[in-house]
């Protein structure tokens, strides 16, 4: 079988484990004893928007090209299913990233620990995060079955500042900040919630020349699951 397509199940049990809830036990060892850190910034360098950025697409993951403080371009997936941005554990250690504490990260696969740093900057072209929270874990393992070299993962943490456009065909993103973004040309807007971090949206019937089941359900977008859409709890599936 082509490991590529075998990916999908490989890095949602993966990455289950960055998208990371503390243990209880171990917050509660934690004692605030210096001033909270500066806040994280979204911003764009110049204007309000960001067009044109060019991406790759394998098996149905996003990846784009961004720079980690003032390093050189590296690939990473964009996942609005992962709740903070997450570095590879080895491209931290050669940038010499300092540690302010680790955590205990649970998941369906299982546990891990990862290490915290603060004050991390993603760059992408015309935008810039900055002051984040990030953690590191290996994941450089996604990297043969994807086929490049993967060095982290933009999370919703970052995602969650923009309206992002993704035109699938000519494989570009567009970003733009929320508080002027108007959307034109031909679609439907379709009401979203928000649960647990994640857009979710229901009720959707038809695609231009496609024909679906009607979901009284939510669906969730998740580009981490490697599919386009997660169906749950559907209730009715007349035609």
């Amino acid at each position: 079988m082509n490991p590529r397509r075998q990916l999908g199940s490989t890095v949602f049990a993966a990455i289950l484990l960055m998208c990371m809830q503390v243990d209880a036990q171990h917050a509660k060892r934690k004692v605030a004893r210096h001033p909270p850190p500066p806040a994280a910034t979204v911003r764009f360098v110049s204007g309000n928007s960001s067009l044109n950025i060019p991406f790759k697409s394998s098996s149905n993951l996003i990846l784009v090209q961004a720079r980690v403080n003032d390093s050189e371009p590296l690939w990473f997936i964009f996942d609005t299913g992962a709740e903070s941005t997450v570095v590879d554990s080895k491209l931290a250690k050669q940038m010499r990233l300092k540690a302010v504490g680790k955590e205990v990260g649970t998941g369906t696969a299982g546990t891990a620990t990862a290490l915290i740093f603060r004050g991390v900057s993603i760059k992408l072209p015309n935008l810039e995060a900055l002051n984040l929270r990030v953690a590191a874990l290996p994941i450089d393992f996604i990297s043969s079955p994807v086929g490049r070299k993967i060095s982290g993962v933009i999370g919703n943490d970052i995602i969650k500042e923009l309206v992002v456009e993704v035109d699938y065909e000519s494989q570009f993103i567009n970003l733009y900040e929320p508080q002027s973004y108007q959307h034109s040309g031909s679609g439907e807007v379709i009401p979203i919630t928000i649960e647990e971090n994640l857009p979710s949206f229901g009720h959707v019937s038809t695609l231009k020349n496609t024909h679906l089941l009607k979901v009284n359900s939510s669906l969730t977008q998740d580009r981490l699951a490697g599919l386009p859409l997660i169906l749950r709890s559907s209730t009715n599936t007349n035609s």
